[in-house]
């Protein structure tokens, strides 16, 4: 067998080397498309981090709730009508109110001498109703919300619940609701109870001190919230969930 010259055996080296290195620049290839895909995937999740890393943002916990025990209401309590919604009140409460411009009803404020309660209601439910229709498209499972159950969620959420097996859309609600968490939570609310009928949701925060009740119809543009101050006296649920099973829509 002859010996191969120099001349062609230079020719397969640069070949082999050829091969090699187009081996190499194809493998580099494929993994910077597949890292590019993989950001591009994940760039919700990156950018969440990112911005949690930067502004410090303080973790907190999700609020247990749970369903609101039954009670019976006493049939001797006075009614009143805020938002569209009738509701009893214990008959020792001294009240006063505010009247809207249109003979509406804005605000009740009542006085039971330990215990204070403030009802009111949003000026036009009809604009609360297209802004929560932006939140049932944000959501992943495109839920249809009323204020309690958003503010639920809210309540709900905390800031350890990001994976990153997370789908896109759910970084996306997890970035929102742990936003608004941080903006509108309370934080001496301890716990929540929820009240979710056919007619309308209601859910109860429960503080240091206070009770919170939020209330909105189902299809109709009536809501009311309450605000109950305790002085100096231990928060009675009992009472709180008394009023909140006396709500029923006015009209």
């Amino acid at each position: 067998m002859r010996s191969q010259t120099p001349l062609k055996r230079s020719r397969i080296t640069a070949y082999l080397q050829l091969v090699l290195w187009s081996r190499i620049a194809a493998f580099v290839a494929a993994i910077v498309i597949a890292f590019t895909f993989t950001a591009w995937h994940y760039r919700a999740h990156l950018l969440w981090k990112i911005y949690t890393s930067r502004e410090a943002f303080n973790e907190f916990r999700p609020v247990p709730d749970f369903p609101m025990p039954q009670t019976d209401v006493p049939s001797e309590w006075p009614q009143y009508v805020v938002g569209g919604m009738k509701f009893c009140l214990p008959p020792e409460l001294i009240v006063h109110q505010e009247i809207l411009d249109d003979d509406r009803i804005s605000t009740l404020d009542f006085d039971g001498g330990n215990y204070a309660i403030l009802v009111s209601t949003a000026p036009d439910w009809n604009e609360v109703d297209e802004s929560l229709s932006l939140e049932t498209r944000l959501s992943p499972k495109q839920e249809v919300f009323t204020m309690p159950r958003l503010v639920l969620e809210f309540y709900r959420t905390g800031s350890n619940d990001f994976r990153w097996t997370m789908s896109r859309r759910e970084v996306q609600w997890h970035s929102y609701c742990s936003t608004m968490a941080s903006l509108v939570r309370i934080s001496t609310i301890s716990r929540i109870e929820t009240l979710f009928s056919r007619n309308y949701d209601a859910i109860v925060l429960f503080g240091d001190e206070i009770a919170l009740i939020q209330c909105q119809c189902k299809g109709a543009p009536y809501g009311v919230q309450m605000a109950f101050h305790f002085r100096d006296i231990d928060v009675d649920p009992h009472l709180v969930r008394q009023v909140c099973q006396s709500l029923e829509p006015a009209h």
